[in-house]
């Protein structure tokens, strides 16, 4: 069990209230004890409170890594002989007394799973459903809706704890359910250590997008550019990569891309240099984006879009200053910043 302290006042030489901000504010001191994180262990039994954890769904190909910074969820794993449950509920208690729970995120998800159930491998369903994903999460020149349903079904064997050799098969809704997308995966998928590792061949119909509730669907939503289903009738690739997270490193990086060789290689990762003494440590963010992979033999070429971010917390991460180093498709410009630290 995890614990913090929090207290805040909404102006300067104002009120002092205790908890999580919310739209009731409280100053009962009992509420400046929060709860980060705790977790209960029964064996077929696992419920955890606290910050999200990524979230991947079946073999990772439709969900994989969903995550959304600094909201609080619910994960309950139930296990009975060879059945299996998995949900996440995004709610958080705000407040201890008179207890609060809001909601911390719109996504809900969930999985259920039938151990060796055709010829040893695990057969499964899994689901995830946007709540709340209107036409404005999309670009602005586009008159199109946003994707917030996806139901998959998926094989797989387990070769490892955690790692499996299996099938996926997916589909992807529109939030007016007139149109939907269909993908399938093939290949190995899942954990190794701190490795997160996907491999395989796929196929996909009518704009079906992989990795679509992924790392970066937040941030898309966030600032409007939720892609939708396009009118791509058909379409068979390749992908590979793997994600890590550790405490110090995060990162992921993957390759994926049709059997004609048209690829692209997407790649980020984070390092926190913690706090040592008086110095209050580093934040260093990488992103890498190429639709023309080691094009000519070289990793960084004309269009190319990277960029290198050494950040310092003055007020932890509301407020940072740094330097930043962008690719310009020739060589890497430097520059400066003052701003507020929201990646990862």
């Amino acid at each position: 069990m995890g614990i913090g302290l929090t207290a805040y006042a909404t102006e300067v030489g104002g009120t002092l209230y205790y908890g999580i901000p919310s739209e009731n504010p409280s100053t009962d001191i009992i509420n400046m004890i929060t709860i980060n994180h705790v977790a209960l262990n029964l064996g077929n039994l696992y419920l955890r409170y606290g910050n999200m954890p990524p979230i991947s769904l079946g073999m990772g190909f439709s969900v994989r890594d969903y995550f959304k910074p600094y909201a609080k969820s619910f994960d309950t794993k139930i296990s009975f002989g060879s059945f299996a449950l998995f949900l996440h509920i995004p709610y958080e208690l705000t407040k201890l007394w008179i207890p609060e729970i809001v909601q911390s995120d719109s996504v809900i998800a969930g999985e259920v799973e039938l151990k060796s159930a055709v010829f040893g491998m695990d057969l499964g369903i899994a689901a995830l459903y946007d709540t709340k994903v209107t036409n404005e999460n999309t670009k602005p020149t586009v008159d199109d809706t946003p994707i917030n349903l996806s139901l998959s079904t998926f094989l797989r064997y387990p070769l490892l704890n955690n790692f499996y050799l299996g099938l996926e098969v997916g589909s992807q809704w529109l939030a007016d359910m007139s149109k939907f997308g269909i993908g399938a995966f093939a290949g190995l998928s899942g954990k190794i250590g701190i490795a997160d590792i996907i491999i395989g061949g796929y196929g996909t119909w009518n704009g079906f997008r992989p990795f679509h509730f992924g790392r970066i669907y937040t941030v898309q939503k966030l600032k409007n550019e939720l892609p939708t289903l396009d009118n791509v009738e058909t379409s068979f690739g390749f992908l590979a990569g793997l994600s890590f997270y550790h405490d110090i490193v995060t990162g992921r990086f993957y390759i994926y891309g049709d059997f004609s060789g048209d690829m692209d290689a997407l790649g980020e990762f984070r390092i926190t240099i913690p706090q040592i003494g008086a110095v209050a440590g580093l934040f260093i963010y990488g992103y890498y984006f190429d639709q023309t992979p080691f094009s000519n033999g070289e990793f960084f070429d004309s269009d190319t879009i990277s960029f290198l971010r050494i950040t310092y917390p003055i007020m932890e991460r509301n407020l940072v200053a740094g330097i930043v180093y962008n690719w310009d498709g020739t060589k890497w410009m430097q520059s400066v910043y003052i701003g507020s630290e929201i990646n990862w």
